[in-house]
């Protein structure tokens, strides 16, 4: 005896078909079974564009929880220290110390730990708007004012 199905992957939309995935209505292994039952991934997705679409969702929310889960990770430890009632400047000195080193002997600049705190920041969003290609607020670069 066959389970009837629990959604219809032919006429539902891609949005439909992630979240009853999410919520555990059915499965990828469900959704997987349905493509090869259409006659594999090339068939499935000219006929069923939805069940592709539906995959290409599924795997960048699988890649944003593992992006997720690392820097949960790297915060872990520093979490507790927080928790605990430390300042950020104290839990980060050791790390301002070896940047201020490292500026002294390469530069022969002699920065305060506010002040490379400071330049990691800004050189931080000058990163995040290389990446997204969006100006970041409060960002003065070469006398530009945002």
């Amino acid at each position: 005896m066959t389970k009837t199905a629990k959604i219809d992957f032919a006429t539902t939309d891609a949005a439909t078909i992630v979240d009853a995935i999410m919520n555990r209505i059915t499965t990828m292994k469900s959704l997987s079974g349905f493509r090869d039952r259409a006659g594999g991934a090339a068939k499935a997705d000219k006929l069923y564009p939805n069940t592709r679409e539906a995959l290409n969702l599924l795997k960048d929310m699988k890649q944003q929880k593992r992006k997720a889960d690392a820097i949960r990770a790297t915060l872990a430890p520093y979490n507790a220290r927080l928790a605990a009632g430390e300042t950020v400047e104290d839990i980060l000195s050791p790390i301002l110390s070896a940047w201020r080193e490292y500026h002294v002997k390469n530069s022969s600049l002699l920065l305060m730990p506010s002040q490379i705190l400071m330049l990691k920041v800004i050189e931080s969003a000058t990163q995040l708007e290389e990446l997204t290609g969006k100006p970041v607020p409060g960002l003065l670069n070469n006398n530009r004012e945002d």
